[in-house]
């Protein structure tokens, strides 16, 4: 070390002491004033917090206090400060080793992690994950259908539980056959129907998240397809309660009570064609919160609100979709985006 001036390329903890410079001539030696070095190692976190699951209610198993502890520990050989953050939010007054969210609810779904800082450095713990669990269960299970050979299908359930992903897989017997994972609580399964007049087929769904994901699966809906002599789409009972012709595919273009709804149609929406007052039809009011609108919703019926700035467009968005009931009753959407041109339908079964 005989240059200025004195270069450390990478400090080490051995570097640490006392220096001086020692110059000196012919004629004598000079020496600096002690210079120390102190070499500080940056504070570490010797153990993260970690990623916490609490069932809570309405959860069955979920105990009376629904606490939930996060930890850190660090190592510095200066003082230590911490800073406890939510969804990298800082929480105000978590400044310890520890931190508890106290009887902890579904709404308390987020991340979390601490800031630990001593004089000289900082450094950030791992983002964990703080986990309500509700084990999901069915609301709504899907419910049984006669259809015509061939035919589209559309079944749909939904579920209460937390925390989302929702894994809903849909079953043939024991087969999946169509998977979704979302954070939506409901599911819709379109397929076709059996071409022939087959046994019964029996589809479920199962649902799955975090607290339960081996699932649990809801009651089967048993599929039983009728015959379609003409293959009009509109099963051979159905015409014939209507006095309609079982060999004539025609017919199903007839608007048969002139209220706006062919045939085939009338059937898909399950209203009466001999009868005008029966059919789909979306009503709607405006006011300054919006659009409401309402239908009359027929039983075992799936249905789609959507709206488009254009009446001939194809880009329909939803406004809301509607599962299935076992019985007919008065449905009601609404709409709090009003601008100008914006049209509105109902749709069955839900797309």
């Amino acid at each position: 070390a005989t240059s200025l001036p004195l270069v450390f390329a990478s400090v080490q903890s051995s570097n640490a002491g006392t220096y001086e410079l020692v110059t000196f001539n012919a004629v004598g030696v000079a020496f600096s004033q002690p210079a120390t070095l102190s070499v500080r190692v940056p504070v570490i976190i010797t153990q993260h917090p970690v990623t916490t699951d609490v069932r809570v209610r309405p959860d069955p198993q979920a105990v009376a206090t629904t606490n939930a502890t996060f930890t850190v520990a660090a190592y510095s050989i200066g003082t230590i400060e911490y800073q406890w953050r939510r969804d990298g939010v800082d929480i105000p007054g978590a400044n310890g080793t520890t931190y508890t969210v106290v009887d902890v609810t579904t709404n308390d779904l987020a991340t979390f992690s601490v800031l630990v800082t001593d004089e000289v450095s900082s450094v950030l713990s791992s983002n964990v994950w703080l986990y309500p669990w509700v084990s999901p269960t069915f609301t709504i299970s899907p419910i049984s259908q006669t259809v015509p050979v061939g035919s589209q299908v559309t079944l749909s359930a939904s579920v209460f539980g937390w925390p989302p992903p929702f894994t809903f897989e849909w079953r043939l017997g024991n087969t999946p056959v169509f998977v979704t994972i979302g954070e939506d609580m409901t599911s819709f399964f379109t397929f076709t129907a059996s071409s022939t007049l087959t046994p019964s087929l029996s589809y479920r769904p199962v649902i799955k998240n975090r607290a339960r994901p081996a699932g649990v699966a809801a009651t089967a809906a048993v599929i039983t397809t009728l015959a379609d002599n003409d293959a009009d789409g509109i099963p051979d009972n159905w015409e014939t309660v209507y006095g309609f012709n079982t060999n004539n595919v025609s017919d199903r273009l007839l608007d048969s009570d002139s209220d706006g709804m062919l045939n085939w149609q009338e059937y898909v929406a399950g209203t009466d064609p001999t009868n005008p007052l029966s059919n789909l039809k979306l009503a709607s009011t405006m006011s300054s919160n919006g659009v409401a609108m309402e239908f009359q919703a027929m039983s075992n019926k799936t249905y789609s609100v959507q709206y488009n700035g254009t009446i001939a467009g194809t880009n329909w968005h939803y406004v809301r979709k509607v599962l299935a009931a076992r019985s007919n009753y008065m449905e009601a959407a609404s709409d709090p985006l009003t601008p100008s041109n914006r049209f509105y339908r109902v749709v069955t079964p839900a797309q």
